[in-house]
């Protein structure tokens, strides 16, 4: 009975050092130097962590959403999503760009063409072909309507401008 009361007790001390162990591992940030923190972020994303990417944009949008970084770490943050696959995330993040920071014409731009792209992924032909068709007429000459129009040929899907 002793044995078994000792065993609980190490394991449950293994458990919570575990535990503190992963809620040590998060990063520490600086509230005071976003554009930094952003520049952290990039090199995360160079590098193909896409969960400590994840972390530094979450931190930006969270403690900055109207800073001059937040509609860039909110994008970015979609893009971590695709990244890893997440396409449901990865359309619930790039729709808050839209909505949120629709000011910013290239972001807009950009996230709706990336909505387009996750859709297309998860399988949604139809729904991806829409965001395509929007970004093609809302953002006629960017670069962002000229990889729509390409994607909609791509599905065989023709419109006129």
């Amino acid at each position: 009975m002793l044995q078994r009361l000792i065993l609980k007790s190490v394991f449950g001390l293994g458990l919570v050092l575990i535990w503190q162990g992963c809620a040590a591992s998060k990063m520490a940030h600086d509230v005071n130097d976003i554009p930094g923190e952003y520049q952290k972020g990039l090199k995360f994303m160079e590098k193909k962590n896409w969960l400590k990417a994840e972390e530094v944009f979450t931190f930006i949008v969270y403690n900055d959403p109207a800073g001059e970084f937040a509609d860039d770490a909110q994008f970015q943050l979609g893009e971590c999503y695709m990244a890893m696959k997440d396409y449901d995330k990865a359309i619930k993040t790039l729709v808050k760009v839209e909505v949120n920071y629709s000011k910013f014409k290239n972001w807009t731009a950009r996230s709706i063409l990336e909505m387009g792209q996750a859709l297309d992924r998860k399988g949604d032909k139809k729904a991806a072909i829409e965001q395509y068709k929007q970004v093609v007429k809302k953002y006629l000459g960017s670069d962002e309507a000229n990889v729509a129009r390409e994607l909609l040929q791509h599905h065989k899907v023709y419109i006129d401008e």
